[in-house]
């Protein structure tokens, strides 16, 4: 057995060989996504280079994953069918709290508040 310790895709490759000496391998590339998705609480689009983009850590390693964002007033300002961490509001989309829904491909669904800082 072998514990990958970094979501990733890896290339598997398992030979065997009989006592009379006849080898055979298979190879198959296995994709390991984390368990949990870090959520966070706070981002600020404001081109610092540090938290420009709402970025959900580890949702990157699942494809077509949704997400959407509501403001206070349940307003849909942000929507996505396939989200690669890298929505930047533009100066259009005012400072302050806004709910999310995250909806990875395997089922799981996470929802909350993320607050918006300038």
């Amino acid at each position: 057995t072998h514990q990958f310790m970094v979501p990733g895709t890896y290339n598997i490759t398992l030979t065997v060989t009989t006592a009379d000496g006849c080898t055979g391998t298979y190879t198959y590339q296995q994709v390991v996504v984390p368990v949990e998705i870090v959520i966070p609480n706070v981002f600020s689009p404001n081109n610092d280079g540090e938290n420009d983009a709402l970025a959900f850590e580890g949702a990157q390693y699942y494809p077509n994953t949704s997400l959407s964002v509501f403001n206070r007033w349940g307003q849909e300002v942000y929507s996505s069918t396939n989200y690669k961490n890298t929505w930047k509001p533009g100066k259009d989309i005012a400072e302050g709290t806004y709910f999310f829904i995250l909806k990875l491909i395997n089922g799981k669904e996470y929802t909350g508040n993320v607050t918006l800082l300038r």
